[in-house]
């Protein structure tokens, strides 16, 4: 399962097609919700497919071969600047905010590390 937020409806239809899987847009009304019960009931919480300034997408339940085919259609459709994540058994019990906060702190981190170089 594929979660995104903050890309377009266009897009994740066919980021949908490429992967032949089904992907999810979570609009801003999924904050507040537990991952784990997002991905035991998933489904397009859209209000807004933009709401956050940043682009996420997050896997659930992934093998390798999986992730890998996922990174690759971001890279074949030019898609940019997004943050990339799989579910653990912790974050599952994190409200969405928490997660998307988490992840981009860990990007600004690695962008650091990246620059330092």
């Amino acid at each position: 399962m594929l979660l995104l937020i903050g890309i377009d409806k266009d897009i994740a239809k066919k980021i949908e097609e490429d992967l032949g899987i089904n992907v999810f847009i979570l609009g801003k009304e999924a904050e507040d919700k537990l991952v784990k019960d997002i991905v035991a009931n998933p489904q397009n919480l859209e209000d807004d497919d933009t709401w956050h300034e940043r682009k996420f997408a997050i896997m659930h339940g992934m093998n390798n071969e999986e992730v890998k085919k996922v990174l690759s259609v971001f890279k074949t459709q030019g898609i940019k600047d997004v943050i990339f994540a799989t579910t653990t058994e912790t974050s599952l019990n994190w409200e969405l905010s928490d997660l998307l906060n988490e992840l981009l702190e860990e990007d600004e981190y690695f962008k650091k590390i990246k620059k330092d170089k």
